[in-house]
């Protein structure tokens, strides 16, 4: 899990760092997180988030697309970087493994891959799947934290860092289902740390995080050991039939 301890190092610079306009900030954040996309490929949509704050960031828009420069540059530089020591330094190759295929949720209409039943969004166990989610990823310390925050423009730096995990978050369907893959939904969600950032600021409003990290919390075991958040297989036969029918 060392790319979450990453998310929670850089969040708070880069969020410093495009509402103050620190250049070193900036820098430390692309360079932090662009590592933490190189351990695990979700960190791509921090980089994503990222770069909407920068066109949202202090300062007029030639400052903006500078830093988006800047920032995508060290980004880049350290998510790449360590292909070279991988390839040259340890002679090992690049496989995907079993991640050659990341599958979204249908809007209305279910199907199958990977032999399980991918449900819609628009479906009773969709929303359950889907609320369960944001609940135990911490989506209610985001809320709380933009509405603590201590300016517009964090708030709305908070919120644009924070679109391209929310809208990940409800796209995605974890073939293994929601309590097997819940590694890898507290990963794309690093959103969560900008909240707790914002909560910080005030003993009252820590009090309340925390205390929402609780009931989060109380929803991961509920969503680990509940029956209700597991990917329904097919056999060969059956989703023969299915696709007949």
């Amino acid at each position: 899990m060392a790319y979450l301890s990453l998310s929670a190092a850089g969040v708070p610079l880069l969020l410093r760092g495009f509402s103050e306009g620190r250049e070193g900030h900036i820098v430390g954040a692309a360079t932090i997180l662009g590592l933490r996309a190189a351990l695990h490929g979700f960190g791509l949509l921090s980089l994503m988030g990222a770069a909407l704050c920068a066109l949202a960031a202090i300062g007029t828009w030639r400052e903006r697309v500078m830093r988006v420069f800047t920032f995508g540059t060290w980004a880049t530089t350290a998510y790449v970087g360590w292909v070279v020591w991988y390839l040259i330094g340890l002679t090992l190759p690049v496989e995907p493994g079993h991640a050659s295929a990341i599958h979204l949720r249908p809007l209305a209409v279910s199907h199958v891959a990977e032999n399980g039943i991918v449900l819609p969004i628009l479906s009773a166990q969709g929303i359950l799947d889907i609320g369960a989610t944001m609940l135990m990823v911490g989506v209610p310390v985001l809320l709380l934290g933009l509405w603590k925050s201590e300016s517009g423009r964090e708030r709305r730096l908070i919120w644009l860092f924070a679109l391209p995990s929310l809208i990940f978050l409800v796209a995605w369907w974890p073939a293994q289902g929601v309590s097997m893959e819940s590694d890898l939904l507290f990963a794309i969600f690093p959103a969560f740390f900008a909240g707790a950032w914002s909560c910080s600021r005030t003993p009252a409003a820590t009090v309340a995080g925390l205390s929402l990290v609780l009931v989060c919390h109380v929803v991961f075991w509920w969503v680990i050991l509940a029956p209700d958040f597991e990917t329904v297989f097919v056999s060969i036969a059956s989703r023969g039939l299915l696709l007949l029918t």
